[in-house]
């Protein structure tokens, strides 16, 4: 502890090997929003029954589609097989979306948005569980990662 100090201390006055008196503020745990445990356990059991779904449905995609053995059926199956592998990669960000939720719960971390450390709207909560970012942040998000796709063009 007093090592992380001294480096605390380095980087806010840049004093090497003296401890500062830091502020109580950088020291703190960081607060979590209150959410009513009624929502929470709500919240919770939608979680669950959605990562139970999407993991139904990545069992279903990953099994490969046989039509049969003529030309234009081989081509029906790398065709499914394709839209498959990209239907795959979102269920997949959406699995792991619902597991980190999931473990914020259960640190009693839920509710915090991970880029303004505000606390997130009950109603979105309610409307997207997985919902890691406040719908301010997640606006700007997707304005940055739409400004970038276009970049690349």
């Amino acid at each position: 502890m007093k090592k992380q100090l001294k480096h605390v201390a380095k980087v806010i006055i840049g004093v090497p090997g003296k401890i500062a008196k830091v502020p109580g503020a950088i020291l703190k745990k960081p607060e979590y929003p209150k959410i009513p445990e009624k929502a929470v356990a709500t919240i919770k059991q939608k979680l669950e029954r959605e990562r139970k779904r999407l993991e139904d449905e990545i069992a279903k995609i990953r099994k490969y589609p046989e039509y049969g053995q003529s030309e234009d059926e081989n081509v029906q199956e790398l065709e499914e097989f394709n839209q498959n592998v990209g239907l795959s990669k979102n269920l997949r960000t959406l699995l792991d979306e619902t597991d980190e939720a999931l473990v914020k719960i259960g640190n009693n971390a839920y509710g915090s948005c991970e880029s303004c450390k505000n606390a997130i709207d009950l109603s979105r909560l309610e409307a997207f569980p997985g919902a890691a970012l406040c719908i301010n942040c997640e606006r700007d998000a997707s304005k940055k990662r739409w400004w970038q796709l276009w970049k690349r063009r």
